[in-house]
């Protein structure tokens, strides 16, 4: 089976999406709900993972979801950008943690 790098091409995605919001090349509606593409992506991204067996895929898509939901909340004003730090660490530490829980394809 070829491994397609799929993660790649997501931080690819959710890099030029959030470069092209902040210096306002995409209208401001589209600018606000990007992030939901993010958890979209990441969603698909871990149910093919799981079903997989890939725990280090696992992981980095529950990174990528916490950050998604955390970008979200941030575009529609929930959230301070002073919690991204924290925010990326528990997403991180919550990746690595999960992808220890999902057994290796045998």
């Amino acid at each position: 089976m070829s491994r397609q790098p799929l993660f790649g091409w997501f931080l690819l995605l959710t890099g030029t999406i959030w470069l092209l919001a902040e210096i306002r090349v995409i209208p401001d509606a589209v600018g606000r709900w990007w992030p939901l593409a993010v958890v979209a992506l990441a969603v698909v991204g871990l149910a093919r993972s799981s079903a997989d067996r890939r725990p280090r895929a696992v992981g980095a898509y529950i990174t990528a979801l916490v950050l998604g939901v955390f970008w979200l909340a941030r575009e529609q004003g929930l959230l301070s950008d002073a919690l991204f730090l924290p925010v990326l660490l528990i997403a991180l530490g919550l990746g690595f943690v999960l992808r220890r829980l999902v057994p290796d394809r045998a």
